[in-house]
């Protein structure tokens, strides 16, 4: 079987472009499927787009032209389409934008027809990709969705013509429409969203099934708290910071905290330590690779999540997984954020504070925790027993989704 895989470039294949090895320091939902064709019978063709990024729109590859890459540790080579970088600034923003998304389209229509995949597998950044792709040259096209952000929920609300044009993307003739489930309540929107007729999966992401670790808080010190993830607004950085500040001194003594990640805000919070004195108590770490996560979760004691889009995203149930003692928001009925999140973890396993009033309601999470020991091994223990009965490891959640890929052919 063909495939052809059009991915944006995701700020976790940064590294790997850059340094010429297939090395991804995140989105295992995406590279972990790239790793499986790769190394199967299928014949893989992938497409990164190269999409502006941050303040200054710059491309992550920093080239100017369209080019072709192979990375150590990866066989199928790799098409990059660069994104505004190419086109004179002096035309403006909006001319350059118009022009680029022109060229992308061409450079992957071109591609479409000189390889003639049997199957598209487009992730949900490229969606004008794969509507022109579905409703001009009937391709068989998979949509791929990883959980709901704020905007997605604009293109069907909103009636300005980029929501309309969006919309009718998004109702393409699909052969499958797949989307993540990680608390962003994508029932929802895919009901919306996506044309009636077109069949719809909800996956849950894999973890790497391990043994329970033993967790003997009788030899600690102190106690390490986890933050980890993109560091922006929506996940809720800030807040844990200020969370940590309104500790006791007493407290403070008693813990280290991790911020592991590193998004657009990475400089805003850490001068927001060092403004409520914390440089001692708050260690950041930027990108790690995926390998090696499994030590930063053999050292934690405590892990807190405030994503406020929703919490069963990879990063947690890694957590999770490992049997780590961890602190979530509670359901947010705003955004139905972790509508059915008791559905797969109860009470028992997950620590769940109020959305309202939530950095002092964190204080008081790791308050107790860290005068109450035996609770951190409570729901150490609870939330490994509860993750091996709902989560399947990575392999068994790849091959259920290659099996999906697989039989749009057959």
């Amino acid at each position: 079987m063909k495939i052809l895989y059009i991915c944006r470039i995701f700020s976790g294949f940064e590294e790997s472009l850059n340094k010429g090895i297939w090395q991804p320091t995140g989105v295992p939902t995406i590279y972990k499927i790239i790793d499986y064709l790769d190394k199967s019978k299928h014949n893989l063709n992938l497409i990164l787009t190269d999409f502006c990024v941050g303040k200054k729109k710059q491309t992550i590859t920093g080239r100017e032209k369209n080019f072709r890459l192979i990375l150590k540790g990866l066989k199928s080579e790799i098409y990059v389409i660069t994104d505004e970088n190419k086109i004179p600034k002096i035309l403006g923003s909006g001319i350059r934008r118009i022009w680029s998304e022109i060229n992308r389209q061409i450079s992957i229509i071109y591609k479409f027809l000189i390889l003639k995949p049997d199957i598209i597998y487009v992730d949900r950044s490229n969606v004008v990709s794969a509507a022109i792709l579905t409703r001009f040259f009937k391709a068989k096209t998979i949509i791929r969705i990883m959980g709901i952000y704020p905007s997605m929920w604009d293109f069907l609300e909103k009636n300005n013509l980029r929501n309309k044009l969006f919309r009718w993307f998004f109702k393409s003739n699909f052969e499958l429409a797949i989307c993540t489930n990680d608390g962003t309540c994508g029932v929802k929107w895919m009901k919306k969203a996506i044309r009636p007729g077109v069949k719809q999966k909800f996956l849950m992401n894999g973890v790497e099934k391990k043994k329970h670790r033993q967790v003997n808080i009788r030899k600690k010190n102190k106690f390490r708290v986890c933050f980890i993830g993109r560091l922006e607004s929506i996940k809720g950085c800030f807040e844990f910071v200020r969370a940590i500040s309104l500790l006791t001194n007493k407290i403070k003594r008693k813990i280290c905290v991790f911020i592991i990640g590193t998004g657009s805000q990475e400089e805003s919070l850490k001068s927001l330590s060092r403004r409520l004195a914390l440089d001692e108590i708050i260690t950041f770490k930027k990108r790690i690779p995926h390998k090696e996560m499994k030590d930063i979760h053999n050292i934690c004691d405590i892990y807190v999540s405030l994503n406020k889009l929703g919490n069963l995203s990879n990063a947690n149930l890694e957590c999770f997984s490992n049997g780590i003692c961890s602190i979530i928001p509670d359901f947010n009925e705003e955004n139905l954020a972790d509508l059915d999140g008791r559905k797969y973890f109860p009470d028992e396993s997950l620590i769940r504070i109020p959305i309202s009033d939530q950095e002092s309601e964190l204080a008081k999470a790791i308050t107790d925790l860290v005068r109450n020991p035996k609770k951190i091994e409570k729901y150490s223990k609870n939330i490994f027993r509860i993750s091996k009965k709902r989560l399947l490891s990575w392999d068994l959640r790849i091959k259920n989704e290659i099996t999906l890929i697989e039989s749009l052919i057959k």
